[in-house]
């Protein structure tokens, strides 16, 4: 039968308005959600992200004293701290890193990069090359530091010279031509240059020797930017001087975690191991001694969210229609648990300290950028975890050590030198977890083939207690590993032209160690690997989420909320689950 005009008409809408419809109800993995994308295709960004990156954050530690942390919303209409944060947030609960080593360059360098250490070339806080010499993550022989006395400027300072990927900030420059600013901030310098990137319009860090934030030459040529400079003139440092740190509440509150004094723990740039510990003696000046203690003690935190301040203030942070992005790391709680253990009274305080500090700081920001809180992207992340205190780990019947680097390295140049008898074999090996590198003019100069010397020191290596793998470059360069989760972190981990010529894999609860007291990370394990990740935004949606993450996913997901293209080495993906 024929039809009308008017009837071919009507079904061809018809049809137009099914194949409109029917394609995004009929895909197994929908789009994203529409009023985000929306808000990106209108450039309604976030006014302002927060990076915060807490330095030894296992991912436990929020969990563990989640009720002794203010609420997340007062009574007055202020907002808490880590309570807010996992309550208003989207709560990624089983995030990691995948590589190894866990340590603090390679954990910063991956958060804003999406890269793991092959690509973004951090491969550890340090690392030695084949003539013997320390390269420091974000070390910089051409560069000058800013921010010292005129008598102790020289040539040498810090800079993401090193970092062979590009950030977030760094993309986010390049696509809006620089409307956007980024600023690092943190104690430690590799704290605030790696997440901040190569086009940081400031990272500034606390030089301990005259307690004063500096920079280098590579972000400001003569002068430090006006926030830290105002830090300075006002002596934000000698702020603490004669401080007290006791504990935040009753002693009742802190029997969950191990006691006073507890055996095993270092020595904390003089600080004691039991409660109240001065920072100071009565008139004391404020001198490298103060500085120091001031950094390993829940003040150093302070000091970071009242500088981060004056750079929202003085650098006008989140004023204008470009997102701009605020890097903090909090390097103090690094320390902590270094000298006390992540189970240790100390850490507990500092994390209870923290939270309050942070629901300050929120508050503050809040109050500053327009519109509030819900046009600020916030990110909470740590750069690894920690292991207990072998000590600690003995009284639950675990087994555990600490693996001194003099011992790998008298274990390797002993098994060398009982081969090699008539050579000198002593200064052959260097050792920086996790990777040993042989010195190769000594090598060379007594004739040792290197191939051999791998394969005697990967032996013997392997037999010394609290080592449980030792992967070779020639393994790792050919993909000749076991197909394990363990093996995918190392080689995600290895850079051929930083990494050493062997990789050493400790058993559980077992680390490799400078000193014989405190604690450290590094390792393959749940509990160096696995960190919080936290979104809080306008276009994220709360929950807990529970399938496994990669921080490598913070990039790229950061990137899409911005509009712009995920760093160019990103290995990540974007949370979808996680956009409204």
């Amino acid at each position: 039968m024929k039809q009308s005009l008017w009837q071919i008409r009507v079904l061809i809408a018809a049809n137009l308005l099914l194949l409109s419809t029917t394609p995004l109800l009929a895909q197994d993995n929908p789009p994203l959600k529409g009023d985000t994308y929306r808000a990106i295709l209108d450039h309604n960004f976030p006014r302002m992200v927060l990076v915060l990156t807490i330095d030894q954050l296992r991912a436990d530690l929020l969990s563990r004293y989640s009720h002794q942390f203010v609420p997340a919303f007062g009574a007055d209409g202020e907002v808490g701290g880590f309570r807010w944060l996992m309550e208003k947030g989207a709560v990624m609960a089983d995030a990691h890193y995948n590589h190894v080593p866990t340590h603090t360059g390679p954990g910063h360098a991956t958060i804003l990069t999406g890269a793991s250490p092959r690509k973004s070339g951090i491969v550890g806080n340090a690392w030695h090359t084949s003539t013997g010499l320390t390269i420091n993550c974000v070390g910089d022989p051409d560069e000058v530091t800013i921010g010292v006395p005129g008598s102790a400027v020289r040539r040498g300072s810090s800079s993401p010279k090193n970092l062979l990927a590009e950030t977030v900030g760094d993309a986010l420059k390049l696509a809006n031509n620089r409307q956007s600013k980024v600023v690092g901030i943190a104690i430690k310098d590799r704290g605030a240059i790696l997440p901040s990137g190569h086009n940081a319009d400031a990272a500034v860090w606390f030089d301990t020797r005259y307690g004063k934030w500096v920079t280098s030459t590579w972000y400001h040529p003569t002068a430090l930017p006006e926030f830290a400079q105002r830090a300075n003139d006002a002596n934000l440092a000698d702020r603490w001087l004669g401080a007290e740190w006791d504990y935040l509440l009753p002693q009742e509150a802190y029997k969950i975690s191990m006691p006073e004094g507890a055996e095993g723990v270092g020595s904390a740039r003089g600080l004691p191991s039991t409660f109240p510990k001065n920072l100071s003696e009565p008139g004391a000046i404020a001198d490298n001694d103060y500085y120091s203690k001031l950094t390993a003690s829940p003040f150093g935190n302070e000091m970071v969210f009242e500088t981060a301040k004056l750079a929202i203030e003085y650098g006008q942070l989140g004023q204008d229609l470009y997102p701009d992005i605020l890097a903090v790391s909090l390097s103090t709680p690094d320390s902590v648990g270094h000298y006390w253990g992540p189970h240790s009274r100390e850490s507990q305080d500092t994390m209870l300290r923290a939270d309050r500090q942070l629901s300050n700081f929120l508050n503050f920001l809040g109050s500053t950028v327009p519109g509030g809180l819900d046009n600020v992207t916030i990110i909470l992340t740590g750069d690894h975890g920690a292991v207990p205190l072998p000590e600690w780990t003995h009284t639950m019947k675990a087994s555990s050590r600490r693996v001194l680097y003099k011992e790998i390295v008298a274990a390797a140049e002993k098994a060398l030198g009982t081969e090699y008898k008539d050579k000198k074999t002593t200064g052959t090996v260097m050792f920086y977890d996790p990777y040993i590198r042989f010195r190769m003019p000594v090598l060379e100069s007594q004739k040792i083939d290197i191939g051999i010397a791998t394969k005697i020191i990967a032996d013997k290596l392997r037999e010394v207690d609290g080592i449980s793998a030792v992967y070779t470059r020639e393994q790792i360069e050919h993909g000749n590993l076991p197909n394990t989760q363990e093996a995918q972190y190392v080689t995600n981990g290895f850079n051929p032209e930083r990494s050493g010529e062997m990789v050493l894999i400790n058993d559980q609860y077992f680390y490799n160690s400078t000193v014989d007291t405190g604690t450290a990370h590094g390792s393959a394990f749940n509990y160096d690997t696995q960190v919080p990740v936290i979104f809080v935004g306008n276009h994220i949606q709360p929950g807990v989420y529970t399938d496994r993450t990669d921080v490598r996913d913070i990039a790229p997901t950061l990137s899409f909320l911005l509009g712009i293209s995920a760093p160019a080495s990103s290995e990540g993906r974007i949370l979808s689950d996680i956009i409204k």
